[in-house]
Order: structure tokens, then C-alpha cells, then sequence
């Protein structure tokens, strides 16, 4: 399997996958992070969200 879909000169970009919850969940209860944002989510919306935008393999 080809680990990155593309490149850039710095970052490589690859599908979401379930283990990326808990680096986001923790990205987004950071109130410095959500400063714009309505609401902060909750672990349940990270999960809902990353489910929703993971790519059928």
C-alpha cells in the first residue's frame, strides 16, 4: 500500500485512519486551537468526524 496519496516539498498526506483520534481529539481541546471554532468536540464528534471522512480502501 502506498503510504502517502501525495506531497509536498515538506508533508506527505495520507488517508485518516482510527488510531488518528486521539492526536486529534487532543488537537481539538485545546482552547487556544478552538479559539474560532462554535464549540469544542467532544471524543465522540473526533470519532464521528474521523469516520465519516476516512477513505473506503
Amino acid at each position: 500500500m502506498k503510504k502517502h496519496l501525495f506531497t509536498s516539498q515538506r508533508l506527505g498526506f495520507r488517508n485518516w485512519i482510527n488510531e488518528d483520534t486521539p492526536r486529534l481529539f487532543s488537537i481539538n481541546s485545546d482552547p487556544k486551537v478552538m479559539e474560532f471554532f462554535p464549540t469544542i468536540p467532544s471524543k465522540e464528534q473526533t470519532v464521528e468526524f474521523i469516520n465519516k471522512i476516512i477513505v473506503v480502501r
